[in-house]
């Protein structure tokens, strides 16, 4: 379980960044690239059926930013579970990864059209 390194590197000497800390801010970072993504004229929806489907994108990424920064906030504060913070976080990737295809499968299709 890769996860349980990164558990190992939240506990570590604050000399340098946990390496949890530091995929949830690139994943921050590849979030708000996205929304910029979706909100540009490349991205702009021709048919009621995109417009329903870039909004649906925008709000996942809404919601996973909100978490992301959630999951951030609570690894500071003293006497929290980490074993809980690394579920949240690993629950985190995967629906940003599956939000990354489906913006990326949306685009094809804008491209295509």
């Amino acid at each position: 379980m890769k996860f349980l390194n990164t558990l190992y590197a939240v506990n570590q000497p604050k000399t340098r960044k946990p390496s949890l800390v530091s995929k949830l801010e690139r994943n921050g970072q590849e979030l708000g690239h996205l929304r910029r993504l979706l909100s540009s004229h490349v991205c702009e929806p021709r048919t009621p059926g995109l417009f329903e489907r870039v909004e649906v994108l925008k709000n996942g990424l809404e919601r996973l930013g909100k978490t992301n920064i959630e999951i951030m906030s609570s690894l500071y504060p003293k006497g929290i579970s980490c074993a809980n913070l690394v579920e949240r976080s690993e629950k985190q990737f995967l629906e940003s990864e599956e939000l990354r295809k489906g913006i990326k499968e949306y685009i094809r299709f804008i491209e295509a059209y």
